[in-house]
């Protein structure tokens, strides 16, 4: 059975599009909470080659049952081509936590 409360990593190359995707997210529901961290170095294989460049991570928590809508909506805001979505099952947490994400109000 699928956790009802789900984390998004997803790395942004700017603060801008960092701020974008957070406040769209939060302000359509899709979410309950996003964390931006950095500037953070990533270090990836790309077309055959290594980049290092520098990203901002999103850290989002948000009810399992808003992934799909959620993943569409990252999407369509997204620079890149192939972006970063990973989404990662909670299996526990703080159980007033858990509700107020899975109310996202």
């Amino acid at each position: 059975m699928d956790a009802e409360v789900k984390i998004a990593f997803v790395t942004v190359p700017s603060r801008e599009t960092a701020n974008e995707i957070s406040q769209t997210v939060i302000s359509e529901r899709l979410a309950a909470c996003v964390n931006e961290i950095g500037p953070v170095k990533s270090t990836f294989s790309w077309e055959g080659k290594v980049s290092v460049e520098e990203e901002y991570l999103l850290v989002v928590k948000l009810a399992a049952l808003n992934t799909e809508a959620f993943q569409e909506r990252v999407l369509s805001l997204h620079p890149y081509d192939v972006p970063e979505i990973i989404f990662v099952d909670v299996s526990a947490g703080l159980p007033d936590y858990l509700k107020w994400v899975l109310r996202a109000d």
